[in-house]
């Protein structure tokens, strides 16, 4: 996706024709360098409100209310507010409210919806244009579009057609929600692994982001396997992810098959000794990387009284998860395990889900785990020592291969 040369379409809601003179000056100056401003003026409310019901923007300068209208501090409800409102309710879009009342709308403030008081220089107003296209939000929205476009054009206007009964168009339905996800999820990754580095968009590479692993927020209520929970009074965080299978946590006509609940616990990578050792010398990598890649490996002494005793690192017993802006990175040990009452997962917040397919992933390595058999090592030596001793009397027993009689036959001659 280029960065540059792209159209910026700004919607402008002021009814001082001077005032909107001043903000169209400012917005060449105000987007991507190399981009394109294009702004539509409205006078009125009600206009703005029919703009927005009808065309896309990717950015709305709001003021509070007209010239004409007296607005009170008490007033608690200006039409720039209603009409902000609405437009929640039909797309996202950036907004920068511009007016002689901010105090009414800083409780609105964010990285996208930003407050400029009109008796500053039109300047600030620049500075706040610039700050939204700083966050990206702009470029990522317009991306969304462009992916959605492109694939209702190519992909529905050519099946959709062939459908010939409800039953077809709600497997067709299904079918676009599942490759639309599909789509977005490559192209805006590429997007986003080019904000980082340019060199890391690449969409053959066989690696993934650490944010594909996880569903954040939640998307449903009620708990599932591959949840990783905290504990609400612990400080710092305990984290815990269930897995007790997805089945058992559903509700089946009003009633619940699991009474309680599994849970692995899981420790922050920096409290591991290969991360410590790391962090002390930065040549001590390699241990760190396999933990990571969950091929952990050698031995751990654990004090027990006054005694020392020495474990072996079972491969399959850790997985690592990978950390976010919302999560540490962690590891999970399927031998600390604990089961907690279906009630007191109350006592538990959701910090994040893991998505498919790395739900199914952790429960299918814990059941592999402990389900795996364990039996009595073979004695290699004793298997050795007996290929070995096979293979010396094949060899004595083999007769010595007869004279060549060509040779002897030409010699005697």
């Amino acid at each position: 996706m280029p960065e540059n040369g792209r159209t910026w379409h700004f919607l402008i809601v002021e009814d001082d024709l001077g005032m909107i003179r001043n903000i169209e000056e400012i917005l060449p100056a105000s987007v991507p360098t190399g981009d394109t401003a294009i702004a539509e003026k409205c006078t009125s409310f009600d206009d703005a409100q029919r703009r927005m019901t009808n065309s896309r923007y990717d950015l709305l300068i709001l003021d509070l209310k007209d010239n004409t209208a007296d607005l009170s501090p008490v007033d608690s409800d200006p039409p720039g507010v209603t009409v902000f409102q609405e437009l929640k309710k039909y797309r996202f879009t950036p907004v920068i409210f511009y007016t002689g009342w901010a105090g009414k709308v800083r409780e609105y403030e964010n990285s996208f919806v930003r407050v400029v008081e009109k008796t500053e220089d039109v300047s600030k107003l620049r500075e706040a244009i610039k700050a939204v296209f700083a966050t990206r939000l702009p470029t990522l929205s317009k991306l969304i579009d462009e992916v959605e476009r492109d694939y209702l054009w190519e992909f529905i206007s050519t099946h959709w057609q062939d459908t010939q009964s409800h039953y077809e168009q709600s497997d067709l339905a299904h079918l676009v929600a599942r490759r639309l996800s599909i789509a977005l999820t490559r192209q805006i990754g590429e997007y986003a692994d080019g904000l980082t580095n340019p060199k890391d968009a690449d969409p053959n590479k066989s690696t993934i982001h650490p944010m594909t692993v996880y569903v954040y927020p939640p998307l449903y209520p009620a708990r599932m396997a591959g949840d990783i929970l905290f504990e609400k009074d612990s400080n710092p965080k305990n984290y815990w992810l269930i897995l007790t299978p997805a089945c058992d946590l559903t509700n089946h006509d009003g009633k619940y098959k699991a009474e309680h609940i599994l849970l692995a616990k899981c420790e922050e990578l920096k409290a591991q000794e290969e991360y410590i050792a790391w962090e002390k010398d930065k040549t001590k990598r390699s241990s760190l990387e396999e933990l990571v890649v969950n091929n952990r490996k050698g031995k751990r002494s654990i004090q027990h009284g006054d005694k020392s005793v020495l474990f072996s690192l079972q491969r399959d017993r850790f997985r690592f998860l990978p950390g976010t802006y919302f999560l540490p990175d962690l590891v999970v040990d399927f031998q600390q395990l604990k089961t907690v009452p279906y009630g007191d997962l109350a006592l538990y917040d959701i910090a994040a889900s893991l998505d498919s397919p790395y739900a199914e992933w952790i429960i299918t390595s814990f059941a592999g785990y402990f389900g795996r058999v364990g039996v009595p090592d073979i004695d290699k030596k004793a298997v050795i020592n007996r290929v070995e001793a096979l293979l010396a009397e094949s060899a004595a027993a083999e007769p010595e291969s007869p004279p060549d009689r060509g040779v002897k036959d030409e010699a005697t001659r």
